[in-house]
């Protein structure tokens, strides 16, 4: 159980990070942001989560839109400018790195996890094989 656990920690990460990388290339147009607010609510669990809504103009038009949820409170202020990236195709569609900057110690920490996980369950597997020889 902790291999497959560990596996699933190990890959998911990277699999996150492809998606970023689909997004990156999706979204071409250069622009600027600003951080227009940082909405605070509560979940089902009275957590606090937490989404960052952007306004920025393509085309002479005036778009808003919102970042997606997270528990971890954002590291940008409200009136900050950002550089966003969006979809020529899709306006409201974007790309912003500041946010994949601060999913980068998430992903450490996951890979590191599912590395430990992993190991651990090689170690009860060697364990039981050692038990099970001894006998």
């Amino acid at each position: 159980m902790f291999i497959l656990v560990g596996c699933l920690l190990f890959f998911c990460p990277f699999c996150l990070k492809n998606i970023y990388a689909n997004k990156a290339e999706k979204c071409t147009f250069e622009t600027e942001a600003v951080v227009d607010r940082i909405v605070e609510i509560r979940d089902n669990d009275n957590e606090r989560i937490y989404t960052v809504v952007y306004s920025y103009f393509y085309n002479g038009e005036s778009l808003t839109v919102c970042g997606p949820n997270s528990s971890r409170v954002p590291n940008m202020t409200e009136g900050e400018t950002v550089k966003f990236f969006i979809d020529p195709n899709e306006p409201s569609d974007y790309y912003c790195p500041k946010e994949e900057k601060a999913d980068n110690f998430v992903f450490i920490v996951i890979v590191f996890a599912g590395v430990a996980s992993w190991a651990a369950g090689i170690g009860c597997i060697r364990n039981e094989y050692q038990n099970n020889t001894k006998i």
